[in-house]
């Protein structure tokens, strides 16, 4: 008996080991395969702890491929940097914190600092399917009459259960007002990302927005992010 729980152990730590060792490669291919994406001069190195090298992947493909974008961003930081090298091919770039100070920290390393629109909101509380959440204050209005194709979620602060489901609301209107749309959400490792995610899908199902013109993709390496396309604008970014 001992022998054999033993096997299970040493079985199941293979397992993990195995899991762990494909995520690092992963995670090594992602980040060579996004410098190609960079310019020959470039001036951003990435460092640990922050927007790990699947997003950076996705992300400049999709910068590379698209013109004329306009991006909304959720939390700053080394994207809010990638998206700033690309910004001559986006139309607009909005970049949201709660951090006064993040802000001008990240608005200094920006290689383009005029060019991207970094603009603080106060958090306020909010209920999304009687879920109580902070979230940024007047948020919607910062893009009154403007078409949003990309949007990043990558802030407010994590929560436990449902994390970042304020941006929820403002998702469903778009998605069932727009023709074309992507919504990337990062951390989609942890339980409370992955959960705001899979609501976001069940409201547009509930309000019968929900067909066959929505892609879900799914990114894994050390992070892990979750994609909703509609469309067929941005359907590439499905084989990314």
């Amino acid at each position: 008996m001992i022998k054999e729980n033993l096997r299970r152990l040493l079985k199941n730590a293979s397992k993990i080991f195995n899991y762990s060792s494909n995520l690092e490669t992963k995670e090594i291919l992602y980040f060579q395969a996004f410098l190609n994406l960079l310019p020959e001069k470039h001036d951003f190195y990435p460092f640990g702890g922050s927007a790990n090298s699947s997003l950076l992947y996705f992300l400049g493909r999709f910068l590379k491929e698209f013109r004329g974008l306009n991006i909304v961003e959720l939390g700053m930081g080394q994207t809010t940097m990638l998206l700033n090298i690309f910004v001559d091919n986006q139309a607009n770039h909005f970049s949201i914190d709660d951090n006064e100070f993040w802000i001008d920290s990240v608005k200094s390393k920006l290689i383009n600092p005029d060019q991207s629109q970094l603009i603080f909101r106060n958090l306020t509380e909010v209920e999304v399917s009687k879920n109580k959440t902070l979230f940024y204050q007047d948020f919607e209005s910062i893009f009154e009459n403007k078409i949003v194709d990309l949007v990043i979620v990558d802030g407010p602060k994590g929560t436990k259960k449902f994390s970042r489901c304020g941006i929820l609301p403002f998702l469903v209107k778009r998605f069932s007002d727009q023709d074309d749309m992507l919504v990337i959400f990062d951390d989609t490792h942890r339980k409370p990302e992955l959960e705001t995610f899979h609501l976001l899908i069940k409201m547009l199902k509930n309000e019968n927005h929900w067909n066959d013109q929505y892609k879900i993709k799914y990114i894994n390496a050390m992070k892990s992010q979750a994609c909703l396309i509609k469309g067929k604008k941005f359907l590439s970014a499905n084989y990314y």
